[in-house]
């Protein structure tokens, strides 16, 4: 991983949403293409991609506060 990525997993962590928007950005084709060979359906895929992102980020959220 680069040094990029590095901070940009560090300031999401903080809840900076510009880095966390960079974030999806850079793995969402990927893991779309990922979830589209498990599901075999695009709409499906896009759901599960967004759930997954929405579910790391909110667990970044809740260990924060502890």
């Amino acid at each position: 991983m680069s040094k990029e990525q590095n901070l940009l997993i560090l300031n999401c962590r903080k809840g900076n949403q510009r880095a966390q928007l960079k974030i999806y950005n850079l793995f969402c084709e990927a893991m779309f293409f990922i979830a589209c060979r498990y599901l075999k359906n695009d709409e499906e895929a896009k759901e599960a991609m967004q759930d997954a992102f929405l579910k790391k980020l909110h667990l970044e959220r809740s260990i924060q506060k502890i």
